[in-house]
């Protein structure tokens, strides 16, 4: 059950072990999920689809590749090559203006890394040159979404919150908080509660992208 190459493979077990079938041998999840799987009427291969991320969509190396070059700069594909971050070259040229645009888009490639190291595609957007009520940073998985990184207190994380998902037109908001400290989850919760949108979240040590609920 173990003679095989974990870290290729990129799975804990093989596909085929004393827990599956044997038609899961070989399994070939891209194909699999286009349809021309092993069995892709089986109840199994099924389930496999909605479980496994990886067999719902090609990897990010590729999707990465249908970015023009010239509108983005293919950023970076993560490790696991389940998401990847693509950035406006816009957004690029916005940074180099001044010393606080720097560290500002710096921050915004940090956080979105560690999204798409979570397995989910980013866009990172220019600020100029939108529509008003637009001014949201990222596409997470097409979604809109802004990025808040708390770096003092949580005391403001709901304001900044209502602010994003009712006046900068975002969807979804991501926090990056610094500790596991009881009033940044108080704070999650209550955006939770009161706020319509999805609210992710990671600790920055941690870097293990959550969603609250």
């Amino acid at each position: 059950m173990f003679s095989f190459n974990p870290g290729k493979q990129e799975r804990t077990f093989p596909a085929y072990n004393p827990y599956t079938i044997r038609r899961c041998n070989g399994c070939n999840l891209s194909e699999l999920a286009a349809g021309k799987g092993p069995d892709p009427n089986n109840p199994l291969c099924q389930a496999h689809l909605f479980l496994v991320p990886e067999a719902n969509q090609a990897g990010a190396s590729a999707r990465i590749r249908k970015y023009d070059t010239k509108d983005w700069n293919r950023t970076c594909v993560s490790n696991n090559n389940r998401g990847l971050v693509v950035t406006e070259r816009r957004r690029l040229e916005e940074g180099t203006r001044s010393k606080n645009e720097r560290v500002k888009l710096d921050k915004e490639l940090r956080m979105c890394k560690v999204i798409a190291d979570n397995g989910h595609d980013v866009q990172l957007l220019r600020i100029q040159g939108r529509s008003a009520g637009q001014s949201y940073d990222i596409l997470l998985d097409g979604v809109r979404a802004e990025l808040k990184c708390v770096t003092g207190g949580a005391g403001n994380m709901y304001k900044r919150a209502k602010e994003a998902l009712t006046m900068q037109g975002a969807e979804a908001i991501v926090f990056e908080i610094p500790s596991r400290h009881h009033s940044y989850y108080d704070a999650i919760t209550r955006c939770r509660r009161m706020l319509t949108g999805e609210i992710y979240f990671y600790v920055a040590d941690e870097k293990v992208l959550l969603k609250a609920k």
